[in-house]
C-alpha cells in the first residue's frame, strides 16, 4: 500500500563521513507537523531513538538523533519515517537510506590533484585516489569535500585506485578533498582518510599592483607594492614568485585597494611580484593574479652612462633618441630599461647582447619632457641590478612654425575683435539719431 505521506530526508551533520569516537547528529526532515519521527538502521527501529517531532530536539523543521561516541558498530545504512501522532498506522516511505562511514579502521590512501595548482572557472579537475597494495576487500572509494554533510562521489573499483572527476569547475567546486576507501558489504569497516588536498578556482577578475614612487629604487629606500581590485570589501595578497608574501584587507576609504610597504629596502627585495585577492569567507575562490611588476633595486654595479641626441632643445612632434652604455666587464646584465623622473614604472625595457642600447621618442610632446636616467640589470632571478645613470634632460620646445600659427591665430581673434566693436558702435549710434529725429507733419490733399 502506497503511503499518502511525502518521504522525509535523513542527513548527517557534520557529515555521514566521521572518525570513531566522534559524535554525528541525523537529522529527519518531514513536511507533516506534529508527527512521530523513527530512525531505523537497516530496517529495524533503532531502540528507544524514535522521538515525538514537536518535542525531540529540531532545527529546519526536524527531529534529530545524536549518536555519540560513534564506533565502528554504528556504522551502516539508515532510514527515517514517521506517522502522525494518533495515527500509527499510517507510516510515511522511508527516506532514502543514508550510508553512515565510521573511519579509522585502515591505513590512509593518498589523494592527487590534477593540475595540482590553480584552475580557472570552466575547466577540469582529476583527483585520483590510491589505496594500499594489500587492502584488495575495500572496493569502494569516497571522494569527501570539506563542509559537506555527504560525499561528493562514490565509486566502485576492483583496482588499487579510481579517478574523481569534477568537470566544468565553479567557485563552488573550490575547497579542500579528502578520499577515504571502504567495504561495500557489513561491516562497512573504512580507512583513515587521506591528506587534503586543495582546489583553488580562479574565478574573478584580475587586480592591479603598481609602486609608489617608482619600481626601480635604490638600496635603502622604502617603496609601497599598492594592489587594487574591482571589488570593494576583499582580503588582498602579495606573491613575490610563488611564494606568499603577505595579505591585507582593503582599505574601505580606497576601495578595493591595500598597500604593502617596503621599508629600507635591500638586494634581496629584487624581484617579480604579483597581487591577487579574495572575498571573505571564500579563499578558495581567488581572482586572476595581477600583471607581474618587477621591483629593482639599484646600487648592486657601476652605473651606466646616457646620452641624448639632439643634445639641446627638441620641437614638438620631432625625435629624440637616448643611448644608454653599460661598462664592458658587465655581459651577464643584458636589459636596460630607461627611466624618467616621476615614473611610476620603466618608461622602455630594452633586452641586447651589446654594450648599448638606444631609446627612442618619436614624435614628442609636452609630456616627454624631463629628466631620464637609465640603469641596466639581470634578466633572471636574482635580478641584480647597477646604479643609475647620471640624469638627462629633455627640453621640448614649441616649433617656429606653431609658434607663428599660433601668433596668427591671435592676430586674427584680435581683428574679428576690433570690427565687431565698430559694428556695434555704429548701429547703436543709428539707433539714437533715429528716435532723436522729429516725425514730418502729413498736409491735407486740396480738394477742388
Amino acid at each position: 500500500m502506497v503511503s499518502p505521506f511525502p518521504r522525509p530526508t535523513l542527513s548527517a551533520l557534520p557529515s555521514s563521513v566521521v572518525p570513531a569516537g566522534s559524535n554525528v547528529t541525523l537529522l529527519c526532515t518531514s513536511p507533516i507537523f506534529p508527527a512521530r519521527v523513527a530512525l531505523r538502521k537497516g530496517g529495524a527501529a533503532t531502540p528507544g531513538q524514535g522521538k515525538l517531532w514537536g518535542s525531540a530536539q529540531w532545527r529546519r523543521q526536524g527531529a534529530e538523533f545524536q549518536l555519540t561516541e560513534v564506533r565502528q558498530s554504528d556504522a551502516g545504512p539508515y532510514t527515517c519515517d514517521y506517522h502522525r501522532v494518533g495515527y500509527p498506522e499510517t507510516v510515511s516511505e522511508p527516506s532514502e537510506a543514508l550510508l553512515l562511514l565510521v573511519t579509522g579502521d585502515l591505513p590512509s590512501p593518498s589523494l592527487r590533484s590534477h593540475p595540482s595548482g590553480r584552475v580557472a572557472v570552466g575547466g577540469q579537475v582529476t583527483l585520483q585516489c590510491h589505496r594500499p597494495d594489500n587492502s584488495t576487500d575495500y572496493t569502494t572509494f569516497a571522494l569527501l569535500r570539506e563542509g559537506a554533510t555527504s560525499p561528493t562521489q562514490l565509486q566502485g573499483s576492483g583496482k588499487d585506485s579510481v579517478t574523481f572527476v569534477l568537470p566544468r569547475v565553479t567557485g563552488g567546486d573550490a575547497g579542500c578533498y579528502r578520499c577515504v576507501y571502504f567495504q561495500a558489504q557489513a561491516p562497512l569497516r573504512a580507512s583513515n582518510l587521506s591528506e587534503p588536498v586543495r582546489v583553488v578556482v580562479i574565478g574573478l577578475p584580475r587586480p592591479h599592483l603598481g609602486a609608489w614612487p617608482s619600481s626601480v629604487v635604490l638600496a635603502g629606500d622604502t617603496v609601497s607594492l599598492e594592489c587594487t581590485s574591482p571589488t570593494p570589501g576583499v582580503y588582498l595578497v602579495l606573491r613575490k614568485g610563488e611564494q606568499r608574501w603577505r595579505s591585507r584587507l582593503a582599505n574601505p576609504l580606497t576601495q578595493g585597494t591595500a598597500a604593502f610597504p617596503l621599508t629600507h629596502v635591500r638586494p634581496s627585495d629584487t624581484g617579480l611580484y604579483t597581487c591577487e585577492y579574495y572575498r571573505k569567507g571564500s579563499p578558495e575562490v581567488v581572482s586572476e593574479p595581477s600583471k607581474a611588476l618587477r621591483l629593482l633595486v639599484a646600487g648592486d654595479l657601476p652605473s651606466p652612462s646616457l646620452r641624448s641626441h639632439p643634445s639641446g632643445r627638441v620641437a614638438v612632434g620631432g625625435q629624440v633618441t637616448l643611448q644608454c652604455h653599460r661598462p664592458d666587464n658587465s655581459m651577464d646584465y643584458t636589459t636596460f630599461a630607461l627611466l624618467k623622473e616621476g615614473a611610476t614604472s620603466p618608461t622602455q625595457l630594452q633586452g641586447s647582447g651589446k654594450d648599448s642600447v638606444t631609446f627612442i621618442l618619436p614624435r614628442v610632446t609636452g609630456g616627454d619632457a624631463g629628466c631620464y636616467r637609465c640603469v641596466y640589470f639581470q634578466a633572471q632571478a636574482p635580478f641584480q641590478a647597477s646604479n643609475l645613470s647620471e640624469p638627462v634632460r629633455v627640453v621640448v620646445a614649441a616649433s617656429i612654425i606653431a609658434r607663428g600659427r599660433h601668433k596668427f591665430a591671435v592676430i586674427r581673434l584680435g581683428m574679428a575683435a576690433v570690427v565687431l566693436l565698430l559694428l556695434s558702435v555704429f548701429l547703436v549710434e543709428a539707433w539714437y539719431s533715429r528716435r532723436a529725429s522729429p516725425r514730418q507733419p502729413r498736409w491735407p490733399t486740396a480738394t477742388s
